[in-house]
């Protein structure tokens, strides 16, 4: 019969793995029994039943084991960024306009990943790895440590920022802001949503009030949009109002033009339907009045070129365009046209060749070198 200090003892013992146990438990339970002494006897106790590890966890499979060891390291490890940003991209200090960009993109950056950009170092290096040309050049001495002072900026994200406005950034950001502000417009075929983002990034950024906002915020819609705000009760009196307004008659505008467009699209296939059967009906039932003319190009088309007629002189004529020895001789013997050909009179003579001559005279006077087709002529 174990005490209570035996058996106190007993559960403090080290425990072995759940699947060997070398000093196994009795099964079966003693009955408890209580002995009364006197008060200078120790009181017994009944011994408490030890369980039985063995039949109260069951064993685990290797593969289940393993599984789980598995799923508690995944559990442990540093949790992943949600989503993927894209990396901010390169500054070389070249276009002042671009450093608030970049900016943005970084702290866009750091709070996707808080847990990797803790501290100002860690964002210093990240955004110095993204320096290009005369902006990497600048920080260059104070990251190599080729000055003797360890600059501020090198582990105060503030500070290093403000280096990089005060030597990279606009001169006089304000007053450019202003500037942009005085010449903003929307175009008349332009959506009112880009005019409404560039208008609130440059107004957010001048020192203006609300009044001057509004003022130049209608001087730069369209025509087409101040018609329908001046209707009515005439334009709002505060910013909001005048914004809220414009959207409004830019969207009924733009979903008028769509309904146009659709208009004309079921229009035009019923026009051209109707327009058939009306032709084919008149041309049929009425014969044309007006006279019918033949195009010599329509009748080529149809019925291919004509035939080339065979030509007077085919064979008469050597490669110089003289007459061959042969008809030279017979247009003698038989009295012919030494020109033409013909009977009845010479070649002095020759209506023919008064007309050659009449028209190489005037195509000499207009500058253009007529060809004289006609063969040599014989005197006398």
């Amino acid at each position: 019969m174990q005490t209570r200090s035996q058996a106190k003892a007993a559960l403090s013992l080290p425990m072995s793995s759940p699947h060997i146990s070398p000093h196994p438990s009795p099964k079966k339970e003693k009955t408890p029994i209580i002995k009364i002494r006197s008060p200078l006897v120790e009181e017994e106790l009944p011994e408490p039943p030890i369980p039985d590890i063995e039949d109260s966890i069951p064993p685990l499979p290797y593969d289940e084991l393993l599984t789980t060891v598995k799923s508690l390291g995944k559990s442990s490890s540093k949790p992943e960024s949600v989503g993927k940003l894209r990396e901010p991209e390169t500054f070389t200090g070249k276009d002042p306009k671009k450093l608030k960009n970049f900016l943005l993109q970084c702290k866009l950056y750091f709070r996707n990943m808080p847990e990797t950009f803790r501290d100002d170092s860690t964002k210093i290096n990240f955004a110095l790895s993204y320096l290009r040309d005369v902006a990497l050049e600048w920080f260059e001495p104070g990251i190599s440590g080729e000055i003797e002072v360890i600059p501020d900026w090198i582990d105060d994200w503030d500070l290093f920022v403000k280096e990089l406005q005060t030597n990279f950034g606009p001169y006089d950001e304000v007053g450019d802001v202003e500037r942009e502000l005085v010449n903003l417009c929307m175009k008349d075929n332009q959506q009112i949503s880009k005019y409404l983002v560039q208008f609130n990034s440059l107004s957010s950024q001048s020192q203006w009030g609300k009044q001057a906002l509004k003022h130049h915020f209608y001087d730069g819609l369209p025509s087409r949009l101040k018609d329908e705000i001046t209707k009515g009760e005439g334009k709002p009196r505060t910013l909001s109002e005048m914004r809220q307004k414009a959207r409004n008659a830019d969207a009924r505008y733009w979903e008028r033009v769509q309904e146009r467009t659709q208009e004309q699209a079921y229009k035009h296939p019923q026009q051209k339907t109707q327009q058939q059967p009306v032709a084919s009906s008149s041309s049929s039932s009425r014969p044309s009045t007006q006279p019918r003319t033949t195009d010599s190009k329509t009748a080529d088309a149809k019925t291919g070129p004509a035939p080339a007629k065979p030509s007077k002189l085919a064979g008469k004529l050597d490669s110089k365009g003289k007459l061959t020895p042969q008809e030279r001789q017979n247009r003698i013997s038989k009295n012919l046209c030494m020109y033409c050909g013909e009977t009845g009179h010479k070649a002095s003579d020759c209506p023919h060749a008064k007309a050659a001559k009449a028209k190489a005279a005037t195509a000499s006077e207009s500058g253009s070198k007529p060809k004289d087709p006609a063969p040599e002529q014989k005197k006398g």
